[in-house]
């Protein structure tokens, strides 16, 4: 939390300081880092300002930021990847067991392995013999 005091005058008498509570931090308050790659580049473009302190247009968003809340669009979004999630699960849920094998094949074979068994047939042990070219491994998948 930032104290409302006005700025003073730095030691040196090149500039001013703005007194922060409890110290300066890299965390939200509940000790999650705020990382650039975790902010909007609405503030992450503020990095390349040389000096020390400047206007940030942006002061609501690093308010929420800071007390850990995040943008009610981030919400939605989080909100909306959990439903459709729980639709594909209740989807999934209604393929036959051939046809699971076969989404099964197809996000491996999408993730770049290879199906190594003959397509089609049933094994006695295994439903997918594959091999991933790029290190050589090698899965066995029972469905």
């Amino acid at each position: 939390m930032l104290d409302q005091s006005a700025p003073t005058l730095a030691p040196d008498r090149d500039g001013v300081v703005r007194a922060v509570d409890w110290g300066w931090r890299s965390t939200d308050v509940h000790g999650h880092p705020l990382t650039k790659d975790q902010l909007s580049g609405a503030l992450t473009k503020l990095a390349s300002y040389r000096g020390t302190s400047c206007d940030v247009d942006v002061g609501d968003y690093v308010t929420r930021r800071i007390n850990g809340k995040k943008v009610p669009e981030v919400e939605r979004a989080i909100a909306a990847s959990s439903t459709m999630k729980a639709a594909v699960l209740d989807l999934m849920r209604l393929l036959t067991p051939r046809d699971f094998e076969l989404l099964v094949d197809l996000v491996f074979s999408t993730s770049g392995w290879r199906r190594v068994g003959i397509v089609g047939k049933t094994q006695k042990t295994l439903d997918l013999d594959l091999i991933l070219p790029s290190t050589g491994d090698r899965a066995f998948v029972q469905v």
